[in-house]
C-alpha cells in the first residue's frame, strides 16, 4: 500500500537525501554511526573468515569456531578494561579543578590513559601466556576430536584426514 512506502509523517516535507534527513539529528548520532559501522565491519570480517575456513573442510571450520569462541571471551575481558577507562577519562575531563571553574582535569585524564595502557599491555601479556600454557586442556573442553585440536596445538594444517577440501 502507499502508506507503507511513506517514510515521513503525513504533511511533513520528505527529505531529499539521507544527508538532509540527518541535518537535524543530535550530535551523538555521528558517534553512534561510527559504532554501527565498526560493528558491521567486524561482522563482515567474521563472516569472511568463516567462509574462508569452510573452503578448507569441516576440521578447519571446527578449529575456526573454537578460536572464534576463545577470541570472543578474551575480547570481552579487554573490552571491560576499555569501557572502565572511557568512564574514568570522561569523569576526569568533567571534574572541576576548583569549585568555581568548570575546567576538567586533562592531567588526570592523561594519567588514567597511561595507567590503562600499562594495564592493557599487562593483560595482553598475561592472557597470551595463560592461553599458551593452558591450550591443550582448554581445547579438550571444546572438542574431543584430536583431528580438530591438532592444528590448533601445532599450528597449520592437520595433515590428512578431513582437513583438506571435500
Amino acid at each position: 500500500s502507499a502508506s507503507c512506502a511513506r517514510s515521513s509523517p503525513p504533511g511533513a516535507p520528505a527529505a531529499a537525501t539521507p544527508a538532509a534527513a540527518l541535518r537535524g539529528a543530535p550530535k551523538w548520532s555521528s558517534n553512534s554511526t561510527a559504532t554501527v559501522h565498526s560493528s558491521v565491519g567486524r561482522a563482515g570480517v567474521s563472516v569472511s573468515m568463516a567462509v574462508a575456513a569452510s573452503s578448507c573442510g569441516t576440521v578447519a571450520v571446527a578449529a575456526h569456531q573454537i578460536l572464534l569462541q576463545l577470541w570472543l571471551a578474551v575480547s570481552m575481558m579487554s573490552d571491560a578494561l576499555a569501557i572502565a577507562a572511557q568512564s574514568l577519562v570522561a569523569t576526569a575531563l568533567q571534574a572541576p579543578r576548583r569549585a568555581r571553574d568548570g575546567d576538567g582535569r586533562p592531567d588526570r585524564a592523561r594519567a588514567i590513559v597511561s595507567s590503562v595502557l600499562r594495564l592493557g599491555v599487562a593483560l595482553g601479556a598475561c592472557l597470551t601466556v595463560a592461553l599458551h600454557c593452558a591450550r591443550a586442556p582448554l581445547l579438550r573442553v571444546f572438542s574431543r576430536d584430536a583431528e580438530v585440536r591438532r592444528p590448533l596445538l601445532h599450528g597449520g594444517r592437520s595433515g590428512g584426514g578431513e582437513g583438506g577440501r571435500e
